[in-house]
């Protein structure tokens, strides 16, 4: 009897020694096996964001909105810029094509995300997901513009603020200042615009501020009192890295942006911002040292006269005009709707849109980022136009 109990003692015992043994072993190696998951998340994102930023996509002009319209036409993804040489083509290391990164911001032609996960390969089964994404780009330097005093309506001085893409403030970073007014002068029927420029260069202190910028002069020195078609241009340099911002009065007009010969131009879905149809007066595109004009033609609805100009609520509430030439020289780094519209009866305006151009990119996965997940993001320096930005890439999966 005794040593029947002493048998089933011991029994019960190995059998005990034995589950805590295996317990133990799988989760040691469950917390093992999860930490490689998680350590696989920084090369894949390492190499995703080299496949993204070094290879051009198939086809190679997939950002042509007019030959490859719908996303089924884009068999690869990459932002790459092309450079032909003595009839040689080849990848400009880091370089970003301005056109290819214009169509990801427009809503109306850009790739869905499901789409550009099943061609970088990122889902189960081709259909569901398997990580998620989020691309970002965004210029290098970030540049604050505060007004601070006014004439009449129009902001005269300004505090400009400039850090680097770690939020450290750029000491003695050189800044230009650059204020554009565009005035319409009539002459019978005929309608002239006509450029104010005036421009200031100073270096920031060593909290990377240029205080009171000041236009004054230049303001008092137009004719009209009250000036309502202006942008303030700021372009800052620090250590070789080079990136701009801008102020203006009416940011929400018009959304407009080009992707190669293409100028594409979408009244504002948001219902709080000014109401009226919307004539455009022309294309402006300005560089740090010079002013030109663009001549565009609607492609898709040719009229003479008001009628090819004009952007409303309804039926022309998207348009797209070609461009003359070979589209935009990436030396001229803004591009300026000239806008006329009536917000009310008898209060006729003039007034600058800014065309999305480069823009800037947050794009990702559709479906909500789940609580818990690991995000490996990292990120590279990048050249659009003469122009310094950072591409940061994040990816986690979509299930631990």
């Amino acid at each position: 009897m005794h040593i029947t109990l002493d048998y089933l003692v011991v029994g019960l015992i190995i059998i005990m020694v034995l589950a805590f043994s295996a317990n133990s072993i799988f989760s040691l190696t469950s917390v093992n096996l999860q930490h490689v998951q998680e350590e696989q998340l920084n090369p894949l994102a390492e190499r995703l964001l080299d496949k993204i930023l070094l290879t051009p996509g198939e086809p190679l002009n997939w950002e042509d909105i007019y030959n490859y319209p719908d996303e089924e036409d884009i068999t690869g993804f990459g932002l790459g810029y092309i450079k032909k040489q003595d009839q040689l083509m080849f990848i400009d290391p880091y370089v970003l094509d301005l056109n290819k990164v214009s169509r990801m911001s427009i809503i109306d032609f850009q790739p869905s995300p499901n789409r550009i996960l099943k061609i970088l390969g990122l889902t189960w089964d081709g259909e569901h997901p398997k990580y998620g994404f989020r691309l970002r780009i965004a210029p290098a330097l970030n540049i604050t513009i505060t007004p601070t005093e006014y004439i009449g309506q129009a902001p005269a001085v300004f505090n400009i603020s400039v850090k680097s893409y770690d939020g450290y403030p750029a000491a003695n970073a050189k800044v230009k200042a650059i204020y554009l007014v565009m005035q319409m002068k009539k002459k019978g029927n005929e309608e002239e615009v006509i450029p104010w420029r005036s421009s200031t260069t100073l270096l920031a202190n060593w909290r990377g501020e240029c205080s009171s910028v000041d236009f004054k002069q230049f303001l008092n020195s137009i004719s009209s009192s009250d000036v309502e078609a202006y942008i303030l241009l700021v372009y800052a340099s620090y250590f070789g890295v080079k990136s701009f911002n801008h102020y203006a009065k009416y940011p929400d007009i018009l959304d407009a942006w080009i992707t190669g010969n293409y100028l594409v131009v979408k009244f504002p879905e948001s219902q709080e911002g000014p109401q009226g149809a919307r004539h455009i007066r022309g294309l402006i595109q300005v560089g740090e040292d010079l002013i030109a004009t663009a001549n565009i033609k609607d492609v898709k609805n040719p009229k003479t006269g008001e009628g090819q100009w004009i952007i409303n609520k309804g039926r022309y509430s998207l348009r797209i005009y070609e461009m003359e030439g070979k589209g935009i020289d990436p030396s001229l780094n803004l591009d300026l709707l000239y806008i006329f519209w009536a917000p009310l009866p008898g209060r006729d305006r003039y007034c600058l849109v800014l065309v999305n151009y480069p823009p800037i990119i947050d794009y990702s996965v559709p479906s909500p980022l789940i609580e818990g997940l690991k995000i490996f993001t990292t990120h590279r320096y990048c050249k659009m136009g003469g122009l310094t930005y950072v591409t940061e890439l994040s990816v986690w999966r979509m299930a631990e």
